[in-house]
């Protein structure tokens, strides 16, 4: 699966275009999924994201 197709895969789960991305790239950012996730989440918060976002 590529970045695209990853980061599309998440945003159908729910998740927040940052952290859709960011899960995207975990291997060349050095994160963990969960990370991603977490750093994504806060990203969205502050930009005042949609209310359905996912913070493990």
């Amino acid at each position: 699966m590529n970045h695209v197709e990853l980061a599309k895969k998440y945003f159908e789960e729910k998740y927040h275009c940052s952290q859709a991305v960011l899960a995207a790239f975990v291997y060349e950012l050095g994160l963990t999924e969960e990370q991603a996730l977490k750093l994504g989440g806060w990203f969205d918060c502050a930009a005042g994201g949609r209310t359905h976002i996912r913070i493990l």
